[in-house]
């Protein structure tokens, strides 16, 4: 499995007053101008770009091993499938819904992933299972991701 820290907020510049923090939720995912919400986007993957490229030749090299394990073994050729894994941890108390964050979260990662060519396309063909978990109290709200081929 390939795991990824995957940004939980990103920071929005403004000209004239101080920058404005966008979490990666539903309750700000439905109330922000569309305009923002591209905003937010874009930075979202400029912040988890260094994330992805940490991790881009492991994930490269596992595909490309499967590929040749499968046409060498089986003679046929291998259409990857993946399982992703999405764990948010909380930084207090607190109790918080992870239905508000985490489809929010994911639904940015995986056209990260995407637009950065680890998945084709983020689709049933290619993604046939995600995962939610609660990882614990931490200190600081931590998101990450695993990847496991199946």
């Amino acid at each position: 499995m390939i795991t990824l820290e995957v940004p939980t907020f990103v920071m929005l510049p403004r000209k004239t007053m101080e920058d404005k923090k966008i979490n990666c939720n539903l309750n700000d995912y439905r109330n922000l101008n569309f305009r923002v919400l591209s905003a937010a986007k874009n930075a979202f993957y400029i912040k988890f770009k260094p994330e992805m490229d940490r991790v881009k030749e492991e994930f490269d090299n596992l595909i490309q091993s499967q590929v040749l394990f499968y046409r060498k073994i089986f003679n046929i050729e291998f259409e990857p499938v993946f399982r992703l894994n999405y764990m948010i941890t909380a930084q207090n108390k607190k109790a918080f819904d992870i239905a508000n964050f985490l489809p929010i979260i994911q639904k940015y990662a995986d056209d990260c992933l995407v637009k950065d060519l680890f998945f084709e396309d983020d689709n049933f063909n290619f993604i046939t299972e995600v995962n939610y978990k609660f990882g614990g109290i931490t200190g600081e709200r931590k998101c990450t991701l695993g990847i496991e081929l199946i």
